[in-house]
């Protein structure tokens, strides 16, 4: 299979292969299986995972509030200590942010906008074995008086919430694979 580009030019327009570089010709026999978007994990990749999903019960265990919520900073830390620093990453796979502007009264002139901006990020989180998990998140922030702090907090906690979400699902991705 030939390799794709994408090709960003000095006008910032990228240009992407025509849909004829994608089409199969006729002379070719079979189709080739798609890789599937969850792969199976090595043994390497179980034994962190399990050892992901012990810790992660043990710090959820650990507190007497039946709705604590693990701080993301703990989490991401967490997957560092298991997996290693260089044993795992994340790539950003969409980001779609919806803007909602209210305007409010106010007696401070210039001070009657209010930003409520809406991210859901997808991210692709992915292990040294070649683990592949993706997950979403979505984030939501109101009353932000400056447009772009809005829509900066609203991104960055979009895609937070979702590697978040991603590392707290793979020791369900590992039982998954377990029961195949």
């Amino acid at each position: 299979m030939s390799e794709y580009k994408f090709v960003l030019n000095n006008t910032g327009h990228i240009h992407l292969p025509e849909i004829e570089d994608f089409l199969r010709s006729e002379d070719e026999e079979e189709i080739e299986d798609l890789t599937p978007l969850l792969k199976v994990a090595s043994l390497w990749g179980q034994s962190k995972i399990g050892t992901l999903q012990a810790r992660l019960e043990m710090l959820q265990t650990r507190s007497t509030n039946k709705s604590y919520e693990l701080p993301n900073h703990r989490i991401m830390s967490l997957a560092n200590e298991v997996f290693g620093f260089a044993g795992w990453s994340t790539s950003l796979s969409s980001l779609e942010v919806k803007e909602q502007v209210d305007h409010c009264q106010s007696s401070i002139p210039g001070d009657a906008t209010e930003y409520n901006v809406t991210a859901w990020a997808k991210v692709l989180i992915t292990l040294k074995d070649g683990t592949v998990l993706e997950s979403s998140g979505k984030s939501n922030v109101q009353k932000f008086p400056d447009k772009g702090m809005a829509y900066r907090t609203a991104k960055m906690s979009a895609v937070t919430n979702a590697v978040k979400t991603g590392i707290m699902m793979l020791p369900v991705l590992a039982v998954e694979n377990e029961e195949n």
